[in-house]
């Protein structure tokens, strides 16, 4: 059942992780080559795009919100681990410390961020609620909070894949300490 378990959290987390990174970086493409043509339309052509200013911003708040959890997931993120350290004394128990705080907790916010986005979107699906944007378009506002949620919903997936990988770990070295001790009491 570990190996099965194992196996699983070897494959699955990883292709939507490269899947996140994909999109991504089609959407950094994408950004520059609106910035790129939106420039050569406004001062070569002098007919700027009205809509580009807000197309990017929308592609780089959902970079950002897709791109959480596999910061997450590779422990990318900004530590300060110099009072961990000289409180606990060892920087590997100060580490593990660290790893377990930090998935208890990044798993708990991730959640609860995730909860309140999904009700967020939700609500503004219910009321109705269009966006009037400065390009003269109207659309339905929960279409742009689709992607917080989504963000915070793999972000907690991959916090959640750490804990569980962190918690096999114990167990598979637990079984290999009680693998050994039953080898040292059998007489020979």
């Amino acid at each position: 059942m570990l190996r099965f378990i194992i196996r699983i959290l070897d494959v699955f987390p990883a292709w939507v992780e490269r899947a996140t990174l994909l999109a991504s970086v089609l959407m950094l493409i994408g950004m520059a080559g609106i910035m790129f043509l939106s420039t050569i339309f406004r001062y070569l052509l002098d007919s700027p795009w009205k809509w580009s200013e807000e197309a990017l911003v929308y592609m780089l708040a959902w970079s950002i919100f897709i791109l959480m959890g596999s910061v997450a997931r590779q422990y990318g993120h900004v530590r300060i681990s110099f009072f961990i350290d000289r409180i606990m004394g060892s920087p590997d128990k100060a580490q593990r410390l660290s790893n377990v705080m930090e998935n208890i907790i990044g798993l708990g916010i991730g959640i609860f961020l995730a909860y309140s986005a999904f009700r967020w979107m939700n609500f503004s699906r219910e009321m109705g609620a269009i966006v009037w944007s400065a390009a003269g378009f109207t659309y339905a506002q929960w279409l742009t909070r689709i992607v917080p949620t989504l963000g915070l919903c793999l972000l907690s997936f991959f916090y959640l894949e750490r804990s569980i990988r962190m918690l096999l770990a114990v167990a598979i070295s637990r079984r290999q300490v009680e693998t050994n001790h039953e080898g040292d009491t059998q007489p020979s």
